[in-house]
């Protein structure tokens, strides 16, 4: 993608100054070497009703595991509302579960994290949260501004509670190794 699409799509200020410092690296040496996560996701997102990008379904299943993998084994007092929330987040995009259900969990993993014993239980309960409200967000077309879902990635990173920069490369390329993009 050119600077030109980035910027007619509203990439971030941040993104499109990383993209500009690195203007003499092709899209898919960009896309392989993206540091931010988000920036990742969001890229998929705005792509997503392309031909050869993966779909919001796609994306939204990926980010349920992204949790799933990276936050929900933190947590020391397993909350069984944020684990449900993922599990009908997940159910629901594979047309098990409705609308209703996907929000009453999600409120559910809201009221999970703030009930925690501890920073990095409320953190990952967020994320569980994040990614819940998300696909409920998604599927009722609601405007959810800064709350997106490349905060699905921001809370996984702050839930993990390790090295900023460090686990932001590992979601990339946890991302990155399970979509396929037409860079």
């Amino acid at each position: 993608m050119t600077i030109k699409q980035l910027k007619d799509l509203k990439a971030c200020p941040e993104a499109l100054e990383w993209v500009t410092k690195n203007s003499n690296k092709t899209p898919r040496k960009l896309w392989e070497s993206c540091p931010n996560p988000e920036w990742l996701v969001w890229l998929l997102m705005v792509n997503s009703n392309k031909e050869n990008w993966p779909d919001k379904n796609t994306i939204l299943l990926l980010l349920c595991r992204l949790v799933e993998k990276h936050a929900l084994p933190l947590m020391e007092n397993t909350d069984p509302r944020s684990q449900n929330a993922i599990k009908v987040a997940k159910d629901f995009l594979r047309h098990k579960y409705c609308l209703d259900d996907v929000h009453t969990a999600s409120i559910a993993a809201f009221y999970a994290s703030k009930g925690t014993p501890n920073d990095i239980d409320s953190a990952v309960a967020d994320a569980a949260y994040t990614v819940s409200y998300v696909i409920f967000s998604e599927q009722v077309n609601m405007r959810t501004g800064d709350f997106g879902v490349e905060k699905v990635v921001h809370a996984v990173s702050l839930a993990t509670g390790r090295n900023h920069k460090k686990i932001r490369r590992i979601i990339s390329n946890w991302i990155r190794n399970r979509v396929s993009v037409p860079l």
